[in-house]
């Protein structure tokens, strides 16, 4: 005899555990959370929620079920992913956490993994990389498994054209078996998604949970769908279909945001390379009274000082070769040999610490680097402020495309500094404010004018303190004056023609008196010049060239030798490599941005020339 579930029965058993339910959902939701800022797991957000006797009831309707046990997603979480190329790893971890290989203290939890469900994913990926992650997952853990070949039985949805594909895995945990089962199927609305069906143990009890990983794009397809067809009879036979047409361009799109990912991803591939290894771009002394202490005999003073010139002297980040990184290695581990036979104190363990992590730096080890400064600064006094662990770690963060957290150190070094302030600090200082105000103008237009009154500052501090900067006087001013003329140029771009005219004015103005000084310098300075000079002089041509353009009375011939001129200066552009990122606004973006400006400003004068216009060819 067919048991019969009534409503009453599903509010009674909804009611007699809801509390449970609750802290399931809050528990799993916390840890899954957890990943993305621990693990740095890509996932965009998390929502959970707690199965509705109404929709319950449905369900063991529609699926004949007589054992509320039996429902398996009365705690439901979906997780979210922005890009498709974020599915695997956000997989991989839910994998592990729900095997158990994820462990926070006091937050431990246990589940059993019983059941992935995998909706409309092609053959080759499921073949290819879902289920090979699986077996990866197991080997991590030490877990023996074995893998069932594949069966399949004809879809039980609507559209019996479809087969399930199912397999089992085989699995032990503390020598108790368990079954994973694993189906594959193609299901009519068409958008992809990944069940996991799991247990958590809890006593003698076992208390079911569903998580949902999908991207965005999918997820807002699926709401959709569900509003307008799932669970509704006489469903009109056009909904069906449009829905069927929709799928295929919401696939479109979600391929075209994983497009635009992947450009995004080879430009910062090659960005990190670089700066990985690029190395920190400048090195400064330790607070004197470090140096004190640790360099107090003749013998530490003299290694100091060999060791301090080994790096002022090839203060440049391309003349940093192996030869080079082996003897500043060498020269470390004389010091921290010299320092071994004396009683350590807290400076010198400092001292041979940071100067290690600044060596990893210079060998493009970023995440070595960065422990070892985190790791210096955990065992800081609140009193105890070294500016010096903040910059680095600054600049390693900043390597690392962590743009936000760099920002941090930067502002903790700069105000360090600016409560040490005196007339020995006054490069130190310059270094700090600099990168802070490349790191404001890397954070995007809204930021654009803090930048400027970032560099602003350095140049106030530059011009009252010109004789600090000696021997490289020169190449500081034509950076400054790059970066100045830079800023102000990107500034008056995101001013546009909107209701504040006269700031715009002045921006322009300031663009152009800083696009002046760095043509005049660079011009007095060819054989030090870089190709970021002339990509930012030439880049200023171009937009002065637009400006005019725009213009109600437009002068065509002013504006065609604007353009003439950025011709003229990305021609001088030097492209070997010893020189092309020096002075740059940014070491990670430099050479993307010149590129596109050369690419804009010849595609450009191109259409100019096909048009008839104007012959650059003459200029």
């Amino acid at each position: 005899m067919t048991i019969r579930i009534s409503y009453d029965d599903i509010v009674t058993f909804h009611n007699a555990n809801l509390e449970v339910f609750k802290k399931l959902a809050y528990d799993t939701e916390g840890l899954i959370a957890e990943g993305r800022e621990r693990y740095e797991v890509p996932l965009y957000v998390t929502r959970a929620r707690i199965k509705t006797p109404e929709s319950a009831y449905l369900k063991t309707k529609r699926k004949a079920i007589n054992d509320l046990s039996n429902i398996k997603d009365w705690v439901g979480l979906r997780v979210l992913c922005l890009f498709e190329q974020d599915i695997l790893p956000v997989y991989r971890f839910l994998l592990r956490l729900l095997l158990g290989f994820h462990k926070t203290p006091g937050k431990d939890k246990r589940y059993v993994l019983a059941e992935i469900k995998l909706f409309n994913w092609s053959n080759r990926t499921v073949e290819d990389h879902l289920v090979p992650l699986i077996r990866s997952v197991f080997r991590e853990g030490n877990i023996t498994a074995t893998v069932d070949r594949p069966s399949q039985r004809l879809s039980d949805s609507r559209d019996q054209e479809n087969a399930i594909t199912r397999r089992v895995v085989h699995y032990q945990i503390e020598h108790k078996p368990f079954h994973l089962a694993l189906e594959h199927q193609q299901k009519e609305n068409r958008y992809r998604s990944i069940h996991f069906v799991a247990n958590e143990i809890s006593g003698s009890k076992e208390i079911p949970l569903e998580i949902q990983l999908r991207t965005l794009l999918e997820d807002v397809w699926g709401e959709i769908e569900h509003s307008l067809a799932y669970k509704q009879g006489n469903i009109h036979p056009h909904i069906h279909t449009s829905f069927r047409l929709l799928a295929t361009e919401l696939r479109a799109k979600d391929e075209m945001m994983g497009h635009l990912r992947s450009i995004r991803d080879q430009e910062t591939s090659v960005e990190q390379f670089s700066a990985t290894k690029s190395g920190p771009k400048e090195w400064m002394h330790h607070d004197s009274e470090v140096a004190t202490e640790v360099f107090d005999t003749d013998e530490l003073r003299n290694l100091n000082s060999q060791y301090c010139a080994h790096f002022l002297e090839n203060n440049n980040r391309m003349a940093r070769t192996a030869k080079w990184r082996e003897k500043a290695r060498a020269l470390h581990k004389q010091i921290v040999d010299a320092l071994a036979v004396r009683p350590a104190t807290k400076n010198s363990q400092f001292w041979a610490c940071v100067e290690d992590a600044f060596l990893y730096f210079c060998e493009g080890k970023l995440q070595d680097a960065a422990r070892l400064y985190t790791t210096q600064l955990s065992m800081l006094d609140a009193q105890d402020e070294r500016w010096v662990v903040h910059y680095r770690l600054g600049e390693v963060l900043y390597a690392q495309g962590k743009i936000e957290q760099a920002l941090i150190q930067f502002d903790k070094c700069e105000d360090i500094l600016a409560r040490k302030s005196n007339s020995a600090r006054v490069r130190d200082i310059y270094f700090a404010k600099s990168k802070l105000a490349n790191v404001y103008w890397s954070l995007g237009p809204e930021f654009i004018a803090t930048a400027v009154d970032k560099i602003r500052e350095v140049e106030t501090l530059f011009y009252a303190n010109e004789d600090a900067f000696e021997p490289d006087r020169d190449d500081r001013e034509m950076s400054l004056l790059n970066n100045l003329c830079y800023y102000y140029l990107e500034w008056f771009a995101t001013l546009g023609n909107g209701d504040n005219q006269n700031l715009r004015y002045d921006v322009g103005a300031a663009a152009e008196k800083y696009f002046k000084s760095l043509r005049d310098f660079v011009s007095e300075h060819k054989t030090t010049a870089g190709a970021s000079n002339y990509d930012t002089l030439a880049w200023y041509c171009f937009q002065k060239y637009k400006q005019i353009l725009s213009m109600e009375n437009q002068d065509d011939q002013a504006a065609f030798e604007q353009l003439a001129l950025a011709k003229q200066f990305i021609g001088l552009i030097d492209t070997d490599a010893r020189r092309s990122s020096e002075g740059s606004v940014s070491i990670l973006t430099s050479g993307n941005l010149q590129r596109r400006h050369i690419q804009d400003i010849m595609i450009e004068i191109d259409k100019v020339e096909r048009l008839g216009l104007h012959d650059f060819k003459k200029n």
